[in-house]
């Protein structure tokens, strides 16, 4: 019987090892779902599996449900690579242990702006005029470009959406709210303006016009931990900066929304100073 128990024990005992030993030849990357996880489990996993064979070690994707669980998995070390928008960059960048990596490209472009639109036909013409029964956001407090940003321009103007709108809805993609104003179901969308520069919506684009538009903004990073798998992350960061360099890769980056991945620099990542301070009101005033 004790024979046995010592058997047991031995057999749980391996297996844990053998866990770990998997874990750390394997590398955490965990995107946001934004209440959109399959979506981003559909986008992204093409892409892992590609980059997995450049790289030669198993790659797990994790959909999380928001970016702070996400911040906090890396805090915990369960994750090594997370994607996050420049607002959770910037906060996450002052963990000494956490670093900013890449950033992903839309349109060959690191930047993008907030534009704030409406019909074409719409009696709006600024943001004076701003009233209407729908304003139309990305999902509240995860969105930098589709959420904060859009309440920041209203700020500036001493506006409250609540004021002049009879409601304000949340869609899950930038699309969707171009869409929606297109075809005069919504009053006022916030996008992205690389959305305007997408030639798939362009039939879409004709019906709107910009009335509101922020400064630059940083796209999407991914940050990375500073650690063992130190080696791992930068062979990942590689492969994935490198994927516009063949067709293949290129077809993969297409079909998930972007032109590719470039390096981080410090000139690219800081969101302005203003900003941050008027998404810090945003939040005390929510609390």
């Amino acid at each position: 019987m004790k024979y046995n128990l010592r058997i047991t024990v031995l057999i749980i005992c391996f297996t844990f090892f053998c866990l770990d030993a998997l874990s750390a030849f394997s590398l955490q990357f965990a995107v946001p779902a934004m209440q959109s996880g399959l979506t981003k489990l559909r986008k992204w996993t093409p892409l892992v599996r590609y980059v997995e064979t450049q790289c030669g070690f198993d790659i797990e994707l994790v959909i999380v449900k928001d970016h702070r669980r996400l911040a906090e998995g890396l805090s915990d070390k369960f994750y090594d690579v997370g994607f996050v928008n420049a607002l959770w960059e910037e906060k996450l960048r002052q963990n000494r242990d956490i670093h900013s990596c890449a950033r992903v490209e839309v349109n060959q472009k690191q930047f993008f702006q907030t534009s704030l639109i409406v019909n074409k036909d719409s009696v709006i013409r600024n943001m004076a005029d701003m009233h209407g029964d729908y304003l139309a956001l990305i999902v509240p407090y995860e969105s930098l470009g589709g959420f904060y940003i859009p309440l920041v321009l209203f700020q500036e103007q001493s506006i409250v959406p609540t004021e002049v709108f009879k409601q304000v809805v949340y869609s899950e993609t930038y699309e969707s709210i171009l869409k929606g104003v297109a075809f005069g179901v919504v009053d006022v969308g916030a996008i992205a303006s690389t959305v305007l520069q997408d030639p798939r919506l362009e039939p879409f684009s004709r019906e709107i016009r910009v009335i509101e538009t922020s400064e630059r903004l940083p796209q999407w990073a991914l940050v990375g931990r500073n650690d063992l798998k130190s080696g791992m992350i930068d062979l990942f960061i590689k492969s994935l900066v490198e994927m516009k360099n063949s067709k293949e890769g290129q077809e993969l980056l297409k079909a998930a929304g972007f032109s590719g991945f470039v390096y981080s620099s410090e000139s690219t990542v800081q969101i302005s100073h203003t900003y941050l301070l008027q998404i810090e009101q945003i939040d005390a005033n929510s609390r």
